[in-house]
């Protein structure tokens, strides 16, 4: 049996390194059931990057954090997206102030 895992990855202005790192995780052998991956305030060309990839891969997901969201808040919503189908986690994007960007 193949194991199952999650990626959670912090990211910001990485568009330097993007690719790479995103061409690490997809050429796995085994691939994670889910990746998401958190906007912390991007102000380079990394939503791009993000976004070719998320067309491309159905477990990666971009989430963007707004700044005044508190990490316990933001946890809650990760928890969410990890255990909770897409209509039932959409609800509170608004209240956890993030925003699923991309999917």
């Amino acid at each position: 049996m193949l194991a199952s895992y999650v990626v959670i990855s912090p990211c910001r202005n990485e568009a330097e390194f993007m690719r790479n790192t995103l061409d690490s995780v997809v050429n796995q052998t085994v691939l994670p059931t889910l990746w998401v991956i958190v906007d912390d305030g991007y102000t380079d060309d990394t939503p791009k990057i993000l976004l070719e990839y998320v067309q491309q891969y159905s477990f990666i997901r971009v989430v963007t954090r707004d700044n005044k969201t508190t990490v316990t808040e933001f946890l809650a919503y990760l928890w969410t997206i990890l255990f909770f189908s897409p209509s039932e986690y959409g609800s509170h994007q608004e209240r956890w102030g993030v925003e699923k960007s991309a999917r």
